[in-house]
């Protein structure tokens, strides 16, 4: 006899995803203003400047950072490990992890400072190392809420974040203008305040972790080991997949090209929305369904096929607008940006649908294939960068990136259809039921958007 189906959960998703929307938008209108104010307060190339050296505790946290963070998601979700000890585990962990990260910077800054990042200052690389340990605490601590599937505390952190750094980008770099110096200032404090309030939020939904010391728990670290690291190769493959272009850029052609190009890159990045409220629901409900439950199969290729057909209408809908909105908020300095944009938009589409199955992978404890996938992306991404950059700049890493998100795309949709015996049709195509499900799904997001204002 068959069991039972289970009902997909679309009340749930849909309240999950809700959060992570509104997230999002938050993050698209706060992270646009403070995109402007950073824009017209440094010029192209301090705005340059300033996204290489943001870039180095990026790339440092990415690459050393062990996959803590995907791990304590997995395991918290199947239930076996405590969030209440897992705090204090993480948290070691963390500042242990960013003792030796800043150390490799430090080195790095030193010895290859000339060949990664000319003509950045040492001093504004050597601040930027601050924010390491911020930002590892925040990544494994936040962690824990995406495990529990509190979506709602786990979204709150960035919010927070990206509204103190606003206000401190205003401070430090328009009424006390203190230029590129002003705006990673601002950066390190909206981290710190990032990881204040997790603290907080941790304490009262868990409670405090009890007795908490700086020696390292080694079974805990021998637990989640086997599946972080496969994790942490594959995330830290994929991140220097969409980052690589900025260091070779740079390297062919200074920093006033990286300055136009984060540009095109933040915008088009703010198509990310669908996967990015989503992506994570899934990572954490996957991982928490049982192995042969059939809602797997269910769950992902609907909202991949919702993902995909929504990131098409906002693209169609936001290429124009923002054609004509670069120079009018940024200036006419910064019209040099809007062709890399109009490229990097259908690779922004293709990696929106590969984040979802990409998750759903991670979720089913197979973290290695992503890996593997990532990898001959990032390849593909380093030769047609190499390839592209000399004859057209910034153009050049659009299209870049978006022949690499493609390839990759194409490799993970057959990587997910071999693992979950799901056509490729369904990934893609919409079916007859997709239009009941998706009116379910939005009138449910609607009345909990309704009943939280109601409540506030």
């Amino acid at each position: 006899m068959l069991p039972k189906p289970q009902p997909l959960e679309l009340r749930r998703l849909a309240r999950d995803s809700t959060y992570n929307l509104v997230r999002q938008v938050w993050v698209i209108f706060f992270g646009l203003a403070i995109s402007i104010l950073l824009a017209r307060g440094l010029g192209i190339e301090q705005r340059g400047i300033y996204t290489l050296a943001v870039l180095l505790p990026e790339i440092l946290v990415t690459f050393l950072n062990l996959g803590v963070a995907p791990a304590t998601v997995y395991f918290i979700s199947r239930k076996k490990i405590l969030p209440n000890k897992t705090i204090s585990d993480n948290l070691t962990l963390a500042l242990w992890i960013s003792v030796g990260s800043i150390l490799v910077g430090t080195i790095i800054i030193l010895f290859a400072r000339n060949f990664i990042f000319p003509d950045v200052p040492i001093f504004i690389l050597m601040l930027s190392l601050i924010v390491i340990p911020l930002s590892l605490i925040i990544g494994y601590l936040n962690a824990i809420f995406q495990g529990l599937q509190d979506f709602r505390s786990f979204n709150l952190i960035s919010m927070t974040t990206q509204l103190v750094m606003l206000v401190l980008v205003v401070i430090f770099v328009w009424v006390i203008p203190m230029s590129t110096t002003g705006a990673m200032i601002a950066y390190l404090i909206s981290n710190a305040s990032g990881v204040l309030l997790l603290l907080v939020l941790l304490i009262r939904k868990i409670g405090s972790p009890g007795k908490w010391n700086l020696r390292l728990n080694i079974l805990h670290i021998r637990q989640i080991m086997d599946y972080s690291i496969k994790s942490h190769i594959s995330n830290a493959i994929t991140y220097l997949n969409y980052r690589v272009d900025n260091l070779i850029l740079n390297r062919i052609a200074g920093p006033s090209p990286v300055g136009l190009y984060s540009i095109s890159v933040g915008l088009s990045e703010r198509l990310w929305i669908p996967s990015t409220a989503i992506g994570s629901v899934i990572f954490s409900r996957i991982a928490s369904l049982e192995d042969g439950d059939v809602r797997r199969e269910e769950i992902t290729p609907l909202t991949t096929r919702f993902v995909l057909w929504l990131s098409i209408l906002l693209a169609l809908v936001a290429a124009p607008i923002l054609v004509l909105i670069i120079p009018i908020l940024y200036s006419s300095e910064y019209i040099g940006s809007i062709q890399p944009l109009l490229l990097l938009i259908p690779g922004t589409i293709a990696f929106n649908v590969g984040r979802i199955l990409s998750n759903d992978i991670a979720g089913r404890g197979k973290p290695e294939i992503n890996m593997v996938i990532s990898a001959i992306a990032l390849i593909i991404n380093i030769i047609a960068n190499l390839l592209l950059i000399p004859h057209y700049s910034a153009s050049g890493a659009a299209l870049a990136s978006t022949i690499s998100y493609t390839v990759l795309v194409i490799i993970v949709i057959i990587a997910y259809c071999r693992l979950s015996k799901v056509r490729w049709t369904s990934i893609l195509l919409p079916q007859r039921s997709d239009f009941r499900n998706i009116k379910k799904f939005l009138q449910i997001s609607m009345q909990d958007i309704k009943d939280r204002l109601k409540r506030q």
